[in-house]
């Protein structure tokens, strides 16, 4: 059982053409769209979206992450002091 599963997860993806994907997404995305507008489409029929992300994605919106010395919210609560919140582990 473990050995099918492994098979599966670890073959390699091969990409869908863009003329799939435009198929896929229907009237939402004309024969000269490009990637950008063919994802917008499939994302506006989609009923359920998931989104997976890596660490990070946020620092470059502008949003603090949690372990950066000083700015960092972990290091921004010890300095306020907030009883029961002295330890990442309390949060």
């Amino acid at each position: 059982m473990v050995d099918g599963y492994l098979a599966r997860i670890t073959r390699p993806r091969v990409p869908l053409p863009l003329a799939t994907l435009r198929g896929l997404a229907g009237d939402g995305a004309t024969a000269g769209a490009g990637p950008l507008e063919i994802a917008a489409a499939l994302i506006a029929k989609a009923q359920r979206i998931v989104v997976l992300v890596g660490a990070g994605i946020s620092v470059s919106c502008g949003i603090p992450d949690f372990r950066s010395p000083g700015t960092g919210l972990y290091d921004v609560i010890r300095a306020a002091r907030i009883q029961g919140l002295n330890e990442a582990e309390e949060m």
